[in-house]
This record gives structure tokens, C-alpha cells and sequence, in this order.
């Protein structure tokens, strides 16, 4: 059975083959399961916040990573499954990398700014003091997407410099994979037949010599750290291109979903990775916004704040721990969500939104195909 906007899904059918699936938010509620991308990453980013734990939250003794993990590739197979149709119905480079940027550095610059003057209220040294060190390798290197910058000069909690936004650490690692894409695009291999014979192909052959590790190469070095975040990152993006392609093969039923997360909790006890958690990740994704669906998405009309959530949270949630000191890492979550949530709408009316127009006015001379009617999350 396909989808809405070709025909009707309803509640009591427990599976569905993804035959059409286009760029609007009217047949999925992609705009519900980014919230809830946005959410978890905050909820794992408290447990840091208040009890100390750095590597695990509620969910991670079963699922063998903290909730964070999965919303990230949550995050990366949508952009994945997303912006590969973009691409193919832009039919420029162009096009397709402005509407990307667009979409990722205003919101991302004003967000920069505005800690950075927020900042300014707490540091401990001058103001000509504060713009250089560390402040200024926050501003630059965050803003040309180089990352690993995420304190500000003299901002201290409990004596260190804080952690202010460790959340950016994850967009050089987006614009990376977008940059990527497009270089497939021009090279002629973003077609559904080479994407099949070459790059997949080329990804998992990727997957198991890291894994394999015939050269001896460890995540300690930098080469290291590097390739496992391409195993990581670029992986689950890939799968997310792989669904768009073969939207027409996936049956989607709860009942699947629970299989994987069966698979994944025993991929944990057995202390094996074999990228059970991103198939499980992607597929919850696509559970959350197509079989929710019935006559049209409830989350349809909702704007899309994600992005402002994620890039915000986490500084909101240092002023208030600072401010409160939370014990409880789900009350500091909740508190941060609703403190955050009102800056992200700001964010999105104000820089995102406007910029993705202006972007897509300007690129429009540069489409070779007419692209459906524009959507803010593609």
C-alpha cells in the first residue's frame, strides 16, 4: 500500500511500502520525530549536567549507548533520506549545497553570536580578554565548521572552563557529509543504479576494513577518530539515501521495529558492533513519520524548531544548571526543553526561515528540474 497524497493509510493495517514518498510534510511527521530527536539529545546531556555521567544515561545499559547516540543518527539518516531527494529533483550542485548552507549557518552564526554576548555577562577576565583564546576559536572555528572550540575565555563552572556548546560537534561532520553528496553528484555517480553499484558498494567495503582493521589504525589516533566517525556518520547518512532509493522495497511494521530493537540490546550483551543500532535507528525513523500517519500528518503545519532546539539546548541548559543546580537529570531535561523550545522559535522565524527563502529564490535560475513545492526541512 503506498502512501498519503497517492492513497490512504489507516490505523489498523500493521505494514506499509513506501511507493511514493514526496517532499512534504503533509504524508509524514518528520516535524514530530525531529522534536523528539532534538529532546533526547537534551535528555542525554543531563545526566552529564547533574549526576556526572558522561557516557551513559537511562537507556544506555540496554541499548549500549546513551539516547543522544541515536537521535544523532536519527538526525543523519532523515538528513540522509532527505536531502538525497533534494538533490535529485534540484538537478544542481548549486542549487542543492546553497540550500543546505542556507539551511545549517545563519541559524548557526546567530546562534554563535548570541552566546558569545551572553557570555560576555559571566567571564571573569576583560572584555579584550574575552574576544581572543578560547572565545575566539569558538566563533571561528564553529562558524567555518572546523568544530572542537566549545569554551569561552574566563566562563568557568566548578572551577574549569564550560563545555558550552558540545552539541556543534556534530555539523562540520552534516556539511561534510552534504559536501560529500554533491561531489558524487558531479562526479555522475548520484544516480540510482551507481549509488547502487558504486557507492554503497564502496561504503561497506569502507565498514568492514575499519572493523577489520587490516592496517592496525585505533579511534585513539586522529586518523583514528576520523574514520570511525565516517564509519559512524557517513554510514547511517548512506542508509538514509539507500531508503529514499529503495522506498518502494521497505515494509514498515511496529512488529519489525521491535526485532531490531531486540537485535540491537543483544548486539549489546554480546559486545559486538555490527551496525544493528543505525538499521534500528533509521527504521524508527521512518516508523515514527510515515506510520503515524492516517489522513494527513498531525504534525504538518508544526514548524520545524529542531534545529534551533539542538543548537541552543545545550547552552540554555549551562545557565541553569548554574543557575538551579539540578540534581535530577530528567527535571533539568524538562526544564530545558520548555526554556529552549521559545528560543528556537525565534531562531526559526527570524534567521532559518527567512534565509531558506532568500536561498531558494536565489537558486532557482540554477534548478534544471522544477522542484515540488519548497519545504523548509528539505
Amino acid at each position: 500500500m503506498c502512501l498519503p497524497r497517492i492513497c490512504k493509510l489507516h490505523a489498523p493495517q500493521r505494514a506499509v511500502s513506501m511507493l511514493t514518498i514526496e517532499a512534504s510534510t503533509k504524508n509524514n511527521n518528520f516535524n514530530l520525530a525531529r522534536l523528539i530527536l532534538a529532546s533526547s539529545v537534551i535528555l542525554s546531556h543531563t545526566y552529564e549536567a547533574t549526576i556526572g555521567k558522561t557516557d551513559a544515561d537511562f537507556f544506555s545499559p540496554y541499548l549500549g549507548e546513551k539516547i543522544s547516540y541515536f537521535a544523532v543518527d536519527g538526525f543523519f539518516f532523515l538528513s540522509g533520506f532527505l536531502v538525497y531527494a533534494s538533490l535529485i529533483r534540484r538537478q544542481s550542485a548549486v542549487a542543492f549545497f546553497s540550500a543546505r548552507l542556507a539551511r545549517i549557518w545563519p541559524g548557526l552564526i546567530a546562534s554563535i553570536v548570541l552566546v558569545v554576548l551572553i557570555g560576555s555577562l559571566f567571564t571573569n577576565v576583560p572584555l579584550h580578554d574575552y574576544l581572543r583564546g578560547e572565545t575566539k576559536g569558538f566563533m571561528l572555528k564553529n562558524a567555518l565548521f572546523l568544530g572542537g572550540s566549545y569554551s569561552l575565555t574566563g566562563v568557568n563552572c566548578e572551577g574549569a572552563l564550560c563545555n558550552i556548546n558540545g552539541s556543534l560537534w556534530t555539523i562540520p561532520w552534516e556539511i561534510g557529509c552534504y559536501a560529500l553528496l554533491t561531489i558524487i553528484f558531479l562526479a555522475g555517480l548520484s544516480k540510482k543504479e551507481l549509488m547502487s553499484r558504486v557507492i554503497f558498494p564502496a561504503t561497506i567495503a569502507f565498514v568492514l576494513a575499519w572493523h577489520w582493521q587490516p592496517f592496525g589504525i585505533t579511534d585513539q589516533s586522529s586518523l583514528g577518530y576520523n574514520f570511525a566517525r565516517i564509519d559512524r556518520l557517513w554510514t547511517v547518512f548512506a542508509l538514509g539515501i539507500a531508503a529514499y532509493i529503495y522506498k518502494d522495497k521497505i515494509k514498515l511494521s511496529w512488529t519489525i521495529l521491535l526485532v531490531l530493537l531486540g537485535l540491537t540490546v543483544l548486539q549489546n550483551r554480546l559486545g559486538i558492533h555490527a551496525h544493528i543500532e543505525s538499521l534500528f535507528a533509521g527504521y524508527l525513523l521512518l516508523c515514527l513519520g510515515f506510520l503515524t500517519v492516517k489522513d494527513e500528518a498531525f504534525s504538518a503545519h508544526w514548524h520545524d524548531y529542531s534545529y534551533g532546539m539542538y543548537i541552543y539546548a545545550f547552552p540554555v541548559m549551562t545557565l541553569l544548571q548554574q543557575a538551579f543546580h539540578f540534581t535530577n537529570p530528567w527535571a533539568l531535561a524538562a526544564a530545558n526543553f520548555f526554556c529552549t523550545l521559545p528560543v528556537a522559535a525565534l531562531s526559526w522565524h527570524l534567521v532559518e526561515k527567512p534565509m531558506v527563502a532568500l536561498a531558494a529564490r536565489w537558486t532557482a535560475g540554477f534548478q534544471k528540474a522544477q522542484p515540488l513545492q519548497p519545504s523548509p526541512a528539505t
